[in-house]
């Protein structure tokens, strides 16, 4: 699809950043990028090849990305059988992935704002792959023992970023078609 090919072409901030050059440079890298860091096309090809089988050709299924960037992860997603969901930090590029993806007959409902922000659904599939290592800090985190801890907001108010993302896409996913 040509989207694809317009989706490639956004500049992120992700994307405008050389890679830090040491460990110690990597945190300096997630400030200025707003932790953005993409996912191989490799990868994206073998989640899809992992999960399509899954998908029968008459259903629509509900797809979650909760670190969607320029989308990558749904790059083999149909709009006739998919819809797209997701949310990232960088409120600009999410309005010009929700644009292209609309313009291209994709359902999509992409917001701005991070994990720790979100009250979501339930998803027939999640495609995930979360920034690691960020201390997620926030009231409205959903509680889930032994991965949310006290923090500054109180109880089950602090979470590392990957251990929140796997637990979330657990609990939120139905059986694969139960849609």
């Amino acid at each position: 699809m040509s989207c694809w090919k317009d989706l490639d072409s956004l500049v992120s901030r992700g994307k405008k950043t050389a890679k830090a050059s040491s460990l110690g440079g990597l945190h300096a890298k997630r400030e200025e990028t707003l932790s953005q860091f993409f996912t191989p096309a490799w990868v994206v090809r073998f989640l899809w090849d992992t999960i399509s089988e899954a998908f029968e050709p008459a259903r629509r299924y509900r797809l979650l990305d909760n670190s969607i960037g320029s989308a990558s992860m749904f790059r083999y997603a149909e709009p006739t059988q998919h819809t797209l969901h997701g949310f990232d930090v960088d409120g600009e590029l999410v309005d010009q992935v929700s644009g292209v993806l609309d313009a291209s007959g994709y359902r999509v409902d992409i917001q701005q704002a991070g994990m720790q922000e979100v009250s979501l659904g339930r998803y027939s599939a999640a495609l995930i792959n979360p920034p690691f290592s960020i201390n997620l800090a926030s009231p409205n985190l959903t509680p889930y023992p032994g991965v949310t801890h006290y923090g500054r907001h109180g109880p089950d108010t602090s979470a590392l970023s990957h251990e929140y993302a796997l637990i979330m896409r657990r609990q939120l996913l139905w059986p694969l078609g139960d849609n």
